[in-house]
Order: C-alpha cells, then sequence, then structure tokens
C-alpha cells in the first residue's frame, strides 16, 4: 500500500484500490443494499470491503463490468431524460464505452495490496499535479479521451483496467449528485502497475504540499 500513501502525500486527498476478481470469492462481503460501483468507490475511501458484482445494481455499471447486456436504447433514453443528449447520439457514446471482456463474480474496494485500478476524486489543482508528474516521469503528456457517460464504472475503472493507461472523466451526471462532487472535482483512475513506477521515479523531486489547500 506504499503507492497509495505516495498518491495521498501527493495529490493531497484519499485513493481507492479496486480489485476485480474472476474466480469465486470466500469470506464476507459487505451487506449493504446494492448499489452504484461509484457510490462503493466512494464509501471505499473509508473502509475496505468486498462487494458481490450482484450488489451493483446500475444499468450503465452492470454494461460496463459485463453483469448484462443492458439495453442501449434504455440507457439512451436516460441520457436522454437526464441530459437532453439526442437519442442517436447517446447510443454512439454508449457503445464506445469501455466494457470488461469477462464478467467478475465480486469486487474488492479500498486500501488493499496491489489492486487493479486506484482511484480518486481530485479537485483540479490535485489532478493538475498528478499530470505534471506523468509529464516529468514519462516525458510526454497524458492522453485523456473524456465522456460524461459511465464516467467512473466505464471511462476510468473499465478503461483503465482495459487499457492499462490512466484515465480522467468529469463522472456522469448521476455519480456527481450521488456523491455530492461539487463543481471543482473530477475522476483520476490508474492501473495500480502503472502506478508503482511513479515513487521509484521521483528521486530527488518534491512531493507539493497540497493538502492544506484542497478542498
Amino acid at each position: 500500500m506504499e503507492t497509495i500513501r505516495f498518491l495521498e502525500e501527493w495529490t493531497g486527498h484519499p485513493w481507492v484500490g479496486v480489485q476485480l476478481h474472476f474466480q469465486p470469492v470466500f469470506g464476507p462481503k459487505t451487506s449493504q443494499p446494492p448499489a452504484r460501483l461509484c457510490e462503493a468507490i466512494f464509501r471505499a475511501s473509508s473502509e475496505t470491503f468486498t462487494c458481490a458484482i450482484e450488489m451493483i445494481q446500475c444499468p450503465g455499471a452492470c454494461r460496463c463490468l459485463g453483469v448484462e447486456a443492458s439495453d442501449i436504447e434504455e440507457l439512451a433514453t436516460g441520457m436522454f431524460e437526464r441530459s437532453g443528449t439526442p437519442r442517436a447520439a447517446a447510443r454512439r457514446i454508449i457503445s464506445q464505452v469501455p466494457r470488461l471482456h469477462f464478467t467478475p463474480t465480486a469486487v474488492t474496494l479500498g486500501k488493499i495490496p496491489s489492486p487493479d485500478v486506484l482511484v480518486s476524486f481530485l479537485p483540479v489543482r490535485g489532478a493538475m499535479s498528478l499530470v505534471s508528474l506523468w509529464q516529468e516521469t514519462h516525458g510526454a503528456a497524458m492522453d485523456a479521451a473524456l465522456s460524461t457517460f459511465m464516467g467512473v464504472c466505464g471511462n476510468v475503472v473499465v478503461k483503465a483496467f482495459n487499457t492499462r493507461q490512466p484515465a480522467l472523466s468529469f463522472g456522469c451526471p448521476a455519480s456527481r449528485e450521488h456523491l455530492h462532487m461539487g463543481e471543482e472535482k473530477m475522476v483520476f483512475g490508474m492501473p495500480y502497475s502503472l502506478a508503482t513506477t511513479l515513487p521509484s521515479s521521483m528521486r530527488a523531486s518534491t512531493v507539493p504540499n497540497l493538502i492544506s489547500s484542497s478542498s
């Protein structure tokens, strides 16, 4: 969990590990009612738990996680009703949202060793600091395709898992509403294997003091 601690020191905000299980998981699982994946990640900033995949009930998250082949027309109608996005455009965008190739049996969330993906809800300044660190480490800009559809489940968690690259999102309207993200927050995800390369690259660099100025 050294990498999680490093990212929290660097950005001044909590990070959550996400581990996807593709084999049966034995042991205690959360007894909380069905939830959105984004809500479960937000809750995991203060506790660690395993959530059976059937407890994730958000239609968009279910589609991204491969739980069920959610009807694109139904999702497009929901997008139209919430944001006014034309159904035809919504259908095209939904079809492009990353999806898992295999359905996991459960998801473990929290401060865990060697997760698949790390996620944080960062203010702009914290995100800028991390992007700057990325540029310093890799000598290149960070590519990011932004979307407001399935912004946490598909375009951050699943995208980072599938591509093994960082993923940024503003979240979707539902996640911003349910998580009370505020206007200044965005969602940042990174494969754990990639995040582990950052601390070793720092050497004499100094972690910026963002905690006192972040919100």
